[in-house]
């Protein structure tokens, strides 16, 4: 047995976590953070698709000691036998699935629901991404369509942020909906920062760090056409790049054609982005839509500077002027001004960073994000949870 938060006794839960994700990424570190979090008597089994992508995530979950199956991605996404037979060995109380796209998890939610868990909760980590792409494509109808059908078999969807949350008025989802933003671990630097500019060849250069996938989403190429206009303004800039991805090579090709390849370090995937935030001068994250961005948490957290795109998910990790600068998504020349201002004023560098440092350690724990879970797990028990306001 073990209290709640107003001491009263509760029995003790077991809860699967699990997702189909190819590469689940920040997806993953969502659930390991809070998987580790959740209160004593609480145990939490992680599952991931055994793919190569996945890999990293594996090992990073079974390095904070937590219960890890791995299972083949056609297996996962066919709710097959072999996830039943995981069903059947941990008997959760609750599933909790993750999804990174709308597509995800409908086949292991009604496997769930057909073995008899006694709730399905699915966390949404992105908006809804298929009507407000406004692509009416037959497929795209067709996904529409399955995922109104798949979440029947849910019992409660979490959003990680408000704006994601209202997205999903599009997706016909009869389904009640709460929000619980992402809480993060705040790192700190182990290397100093000399020794990694040292390592990375930059000096005293100013260094801005994006840290994500090389996807339409991420809009690199955005921050890759501002870079021209940035070097006007600050000639020694540079780019680090952390992250893989299916348009590495496009962007490669673009920048060497705009001629600014020396100032781009393509640094592929790194278990040191705390000693490059550490490094860095700013973070910038020109995405077109996010879910809630724990990169930009966790730089809030280490006090790095954030410039970021005024868009879905990063509004409400971003204050503008006050933790952060926001600009219009997709607008290479007002970002490249707004990086260039934010350089070249080191005292509104320093207060935004204490500034956000304050506001995410404050507001974006890991202690704030589990018990909000907590709370939805023991209230979709109950059936008792109201749902909430569109």
């Amino acid at each position: 047995m073990k209290s709640d938060d107003n001491g009263a006794s509760s029995p003790p839960l077991t809860v699967l976590m699990v997702t189909e994700s190819i590469e689940p990424s920040g997806l993953g570190e969502h659930m390991i953070t809070l998987a580790g979090a959740l209160p004593p008597g609480v145990r939490a089994t992680l599952v991931f698709p055994s793919t190569y992508a996945s890999l990293n995530t594996t090992r990073r979950a079974r390095g904070a000691c937590l219960p890890v199956v791995t299972l083949p991605l056609a297996a996962l996404r066919q709710g097959s036998p072999m996830f039943g037979a995981v069903l059947e060995r941990v008997r959760p109380d609750i599933v909790h699935l993750h999804a990174g796209v709308p597509e995800e998890g409908h086949k292991l939610a009604a496997t769930a629901r057909r073995w008899g868990a006694r709730a399905v909760i699915r966390t949404e980590h992105n908006p809804y991404t298929l009507r407000t792409l406004k692509v009416r494509t037959p497929a795209v109808k067709a996904k529409e369509a399955a995922y109104a059908v798949g979440v029947r078999h849910v019992d409660r969807i979490i959003c990680v942020s408000q704006g994601a949350r209202l997205t999903y008025r599009m997706a016909d989802a009869a389904v009640p909906f709460s929000v619980v933003h992402n809480g993060i671990l705040a790192r700190t630097a182990s290397i100093p920062r000399d020794l990694v500019r040292a390592g990375l060849g930059i000096g005293d250069a100013p260094l801005i760090l994006t840290v994500g996938r090389f996807v339409q989403q991420k809009s690199h190429l955005t921050l890759l056409d501002a870079l021209p206009r940035l070097l006007v303004a600050c000639p020694t800039a540079m780019l680090a790049w952390v992250g893989q991805g299916p348009l590495e090579a496009a962007l490669r090709s673009h920048a060497r054609a705009l001629g600014v390849s020396a100032h781009i370090l393509f640094l592929g995937s790194r278990s040191d982005v705390p000693d490059l935030m550490g490094a860095a001068d700013l973070l910038c994250m020109p995405s077109y839509f996010e879910g809630h961005p724990l990169v930009a948490l966790e730089a809030l957290a280490a006090g790095l500077p954030v410039v970021a795109a005024r868009s879905v998910g990063i509004t409400e990790a971003i204050r503008h002027g006050e933790t952060g600068l926001l600009c219009p998504f997709n607008n290479a020349p007002v970002l490249a001004h707004t990086l260039a201002r934010l350089l070249a004023d080191p005292v509104l560098m320093a207060q935004l960073g204490a500034a956000g440092a304050a506001w995410a350690r404050g507001r974006f724990t890991t202690i704030r994000m589990a018990r909000d879970t907590m709370q939805v797990y023991r209230q979709t028990l109950a059936g008792r949870m109201p749902a909430t306001v569109a």
